[in-house]
C-alpha cells in the first residue's frame, strides 16, 4: 500500500509542475505506485521518474522496470526523465541494464535509453556495450529507421511542392515524426559503431543516402570506426571528408577524423578560422529555435581583430552573410562568429561592419551593472528623472516620445525612447542631455530598442577596449 504522505507531494507536483524536493525521500516502491496510479496522460508524473533515477540502486531497478513496461508518452517528458542519470558518476549500471533494454520496444524512449548506454560505454568501466548481445536487433531497427526517413524525406518534398495541400497541423506532425526518428538512428549509428561488430555495415551503409547531414555524418563515422582498426580510408573516411565542406556537418566531421586518427585527411580549407566561423554560425541557425535547418549559402562581410568583452586577449571576429531561399521571398541577415555565435532578427544590411560589431558586443555584455530596465523595474524617481531627460533633449526634432526602458551603464542613466524622427519611426537614446538617434530602418525586420541599447553599449566598450587604428569602430 502506497504510504499516504505521498498524496501531498503529488498534488503539490500538478499545482506547480514543479518536483517537490521531498520525493527524494519517499520509497522506490512508493514513487513507483505513484508513478502508475497517476497514468499515462497525466503531465507531471516523469518527475517521479526523475526521483528515481537520482535514488540507490533500488530506486534504478524500479525506473529501469516503469520504462520498460509503461514508459513516458510524450517526447517531451523524457529528457527530464533520463537527464540524472547522465549527470552522475556513481551510477550502479547493473540497476539498469539490462532490464532497461526492454524499453527498446517504445519509440519514445528508445533514443534515451540507447544514448545512455553509450554514454557509459565512453565514459568507460563498463566491460561491453549493455546492448551487445542485441546487435542484430538493433541494426534491423536502424534499417526500419532508414526506411521511414527516406519516406518521410519523400513526403517532406511533396509537401514542399504542394503547400496548399498540406495543412499546419499535418505539417507539426511530420516534423515531430522526423526528429524523433532522427534521434533514434543518431543513437542507433552510435550504439552499433561502439559495439564493434563489422558485420552490421551493411545495415549502416544506407544513412548515407540520406538527405539529412547529421545523420550521413554519423553513419560516416560509424562506418569509419568500424574499419579504423584495419587503418583503411573506406567510404566512412571518404564521407567524412566530403562532409567537412559542409558548414553544418563540418565541426562534427573533423572532430570524428581528428578522433579516428586521421587528421591528415582534413582538407587545410576546411580547417581554417573562416571556416570554423561558417560552421559555428551555420549550426546555431539551425538550431529548432531559429530557421531549424542550415542556410544555403555564408559569405564573409568582415573579418577583424578586436579585443571583446568577456576576454582578455583579442578575438577575431567574423561577420557573416546568411542566405535562405525560402517561399515567398530569399531572407537574408548578418551574424557574428567568432567570440560569439549569435544573430539577430532585425535587418542590419544598411549598417556598416563597425556598428555591426558594436551591436554584437553590445549583445554579449554580461555585467550586473550594464542593462536596461523595463516597466515596474524602473523605480520611480528614475523614471521621472529619465521623462524629464527626454523632454529637455527632444527639441523640435523628434515626435511622439515615448520611454521604455532605462539603460544602466555603472553611475549613469540613459532614457531609451521611442519615437519619430522626419516621420520615420526609431529609437532615441539620451546621454548627458543629447539624444542619439537610432533608426528602426526595415519596417518588416526593424531595429527595436533593445538592439538599439546593443548598438549605443557595444560603441562606447569597443573604442574603449581597442585601440585607435586597430580595428575599433
Amino acid at each position: 500500500m502506497t504510504d499516504p504522505s505521498i498524496d501531498p507531494l503529488l498534488a503539490q507536483l500538478a499545482a506547480t509542475g514543479l518536483p517537490p524536493a521531498e520525493l527524494r525521500n519517499c520509497s522506490p516502491e512508493d514513487l513507483a505506485a505513484a508513478y502508475r496510479r497517476l497514468g499515462p496522460e497525466n503531465r507531471v508524473r516523469h518527475h517521479l521518474l526523475a526521483a528515481l533515477a537520482e535514488g540507490d540502486a533500488a530506486a534504478l531497478a524500479q525506473f529501469a522496470e516503469l520504462i520498460a513496461t509503461d514508459p513516458p508518452r510524450r517526447t517531451e517528458e523524457v529528457l527530464p526523465a533520463f537527464a540524472p542519470l547522465f549527470r552522475r558518476r556513481d551510477l550502479d549500471e547493473k540497476a539498469l541494464f539490462p532490464r532497461l533494454l526492454e524499453g527498446l520496444e517504445a519509440p519514445v524512449v528508445a533514443a534515451a535509453i540507447l544514448d545512455l548506454a553509450n554514454h557509459l560505454t565512453r565514459r568507460g568501466g563498463l566491460a561491453a556495450h549493455p546492448a551487445a548481445e542485441r546487435t542484430a536487433a538493433l541494426a534491423g531497427l536502424l534499417s526500419a529507421v532508414t526506411q521511414r526517413l527516406a519516406m518521410l524525406q519523400e513526403q517532406a518534398a511533396n509537401d514542399a511542392a504542394k503547400p496548399a495541400e498540406t495543412t499546419p497541423a499535418a505539417r507539426e506532425e511530420a516534423a515531430r515524426q522526423v526528429s524523433d526518428s532522427t534521434a533514434l538512428c543518431v543513437a542507433l549509428c552510435d550504439a552499433l559503431a561502439l559495439i564493434g561488430d563489422r558485420s552490421v555495415a551493411g545495415k549502416i551503409r544506407p544513412v548515407l543516402d540520406l538527405a539529412h547531414r547529421r545523420l550521413r555524418t554519423e553513419a560516416a563515422w560509424a562506418l569509419a570506426r568500424l574499419r579504423a582498426d584495419e587503418g583503411e580510408d573506406d567510404e566512412g573516411v571518404d564521407a567524412l571528408v566530403q562532409l567537412t565542406a559542409e558548414p553544418i556537418a563540418r565541426l562534427r566531421a573533423i572532430h570524428y577524423l581528428e578522433e579516428l586518427g586521421l587528421s591528415d585527411r582534413i582538407p587545410a580549407e576546411q580547417a581554417t578560422p573562416l571556416a570554423r566561423a561558417e560552421a559555428e554560425l551555420g549550426c546555431w541557425l539551425a538550431e529548432p529555435a531559429q530557421f531549424g535547418f542550415p542556410p544555403q549559402r555564408l559569405e564573409l562581410v568582415d573579418q577583424r581583430r578586436l579585443y571583446w568583452p568577456g576576454y582578455d586577449e583579442p578575438q577575431e571576429c567574423f561577420l557573416l552573410r546568411y542566405v535562405y531561399p525560402l517561399r515567398q521571398a530569399e531572407v537574408t541577415g548578418i551574424g557574428l562568429a567568432g567570440p560569439a555565435t549569435f544573430a539577430v532578427r532585425c535587418d542590419l544590411e544598411d549598417m556598416g561592419p563597425e556598428d555591426i560589431l558594436a551591436l554584437y558586443a553590445g549583445s554579449q555584455v554580461e555585467h550586473g551593472e550594464i542593462g536596461l530596465e523595463h516597466g515596474d523595474e524602473i523605480p520611480t524617481a528614475t523614471r521621472r528623472r529619465a521623462e524629464g531627460d527626454l523632454t529637455a533633449a527632444a527639441g523640435n526634432d523628434y515626435e511622439k516620445l515615448e520611454l521604455v526602458a532605462v539603460g544602466r551603464f555603472f553611475d549613469d542613466r540613459f532614457p531609451v525612447a521611442a519615437a519619430l524622427r522626419g516621420g520615420r519611426p526609431g529609437t532615441a537614446i539620451v546621454e548627458e542631455g543629447r539624444p542619439h538617434w537610432y533608426s528602426a530602418g526595415n519596417d518588416r525586420r526593424p531595429l527595436g530598442p533593445t538592439e538599439a541599447w546593443w548598438l549605443h553599449i557595444g560603441r562606447k566598450l569597443l573604442r574603449t577596449f581597442n585601440a585607435e587604428g586597430e580595428g575599433s569602430p
